[in-house]
């Protein structure tokens, strides 16, 4: 269902589903799971009062991944590769006490 401006109303699921999965996925793997817009999924959560777990969020398989190859591996590959900013690379590795080896990138 649309709205005359031309944007989907959210559903009582969209919004159940929102209201479940905001705190602890990506902001963009639940754009892409509700297919709406980042910017939409932002601020139907905002108007909603939702907050993220910053340090949840991240799956234990990107955990792993990035404990695994952080200290040999460029932060912007693995950025690139876990489809998140570089910025949020940097800030899950810091949390987790990763640090580079002297070889790296």
């Amino acid at each position: 269902m649309k709205k005359s401006n031309g944007r989907r109303r959210w559903s009582e699921d969209d919004i159940n589903l929102l209201r479940e999965l905001y705190p602890v996925m990506s902001t963009c793997q639940l754009s892409q799971r509700l297919d709406r817009p980042l910017t939409a999924v932002r601020q139907r959560a905002y108007e909603m009062g939702l907050k993220t777990d910053g340090f949840n969020y991240w799956s234990k398989k990107d955990e792993q991944f990035l404990k695994k190859h952080f200290s040999r591996r460029s932060t912007k590959s693995m950025a690139k590769e876990l489809d998140r900013s570089l910025q949020a690379v940097k800030g899950k590795a810091q949390r987790m006490g990763l640090k580079k080896s002297k070889n790296s990138n």
